[in-house]
């Protein structure tokens, strides 16, 4: 196990959390999946979240940071994320994605009936939540009371 790097982090002056932290927390392996990155490359620099945020000020705004808090992390050690960008031109080796077709049954936004036992217990259910409590369904399940609705031209137990 490898310890995270101790980067301290006070809260802002209106942050609803009081307490400061002194790590970055748990390691996290990223990919970043570009032509200008050596095949199989890897960068064993320290990244977080403001990585992302270095990168497009780079790119966007040269010569200014995105944010303060954004320049305080680059100056703890955060590294941008163009420094898994190892490459100066892009690679040409890049493979092509396989040219097939598929076959749609049921071209979306078209209902379709359930196919199987679990989609018919779904619906079932989900018919009977609006029937018995449309409300409390609407307010706690919206996405189920949204379906339910573009079901409504179709036979239904």
């Amino acid at each position: 196990m490898i310890t995270p790097p101790r980067i301290p982090f006070t809260p802002p002056s209106k942050a609803t959390y009081t307490k400061g932290f002194d790590s970055l927390g748990v390691r996290v392996p990223g990919l970043v999946v570009s032509p200008l990155v050596s095949p199989k490359g890897l960068c064993h620099d320290v990244l977080d979240h403001t990585s992302i945020l270095q990168f497009l000020a780079e790119k966007f705004t040269p010569g200014r940071s995105y944010s303060d808090a954004v320049a305080l992390r680059a100056g703890s050690g955060i590294t941008s994320v163009s420094a898994a960008l190892d490459r100066a031109a892009p690679r040409r080796d890049i493979p092509v994605a396989p040219d097939f077709s598929i076959e749609v049954r049921f071209p979306l936004g078209l209902n379709r009936p359930p196919v199987t036992p679990l989609e018919e217990t779904f619906e079932e259910a989900a018919f009977y939540m609006m029937k018995r409590a449309p409300k409390a369904t609407s307010q706690k399940y919206s996405e189920v009371s949204h379906w339910v609705l573009t079901q409504q031209d179709r036979p239904h137990a």
